[in-house]
């Protein structure tokens, strides 16, 4: 087992993945409130945004690779 691959089980498979989907939607839901009661705190939108898209990001890789058959 590689470095980058024992590195990837604990993101994407068991507890690991778990947290990151909950915080995905934790973070996106949070994002949709502010939104929604407050418009003009851009700030707050922006970091909430910058948070989410590596949150994103880690999850649709997990994702991918589980896929395609990467880690079983």
């Amino acid at each position: 087992m590689s470095a980058a691959t024992s590195m990837y089980l604990t993101v994407g498979a068991g507890i690991g993945g778990i947290i990151i989907a909950g915080l995905l939607v934790f973070l996106l839901g949070y994002l949709n409130l502010v939104d929604g009661v407050s418009p003009e705190s851009a700030s707050l939108q922006k970091m909430l945004v910058a948070a989410t898209v590596p949150v994103a990001l880690t999850f649709a890789s997990a994702i991918a690779l589980q896929t395609l058959g990467m880690v079983s």
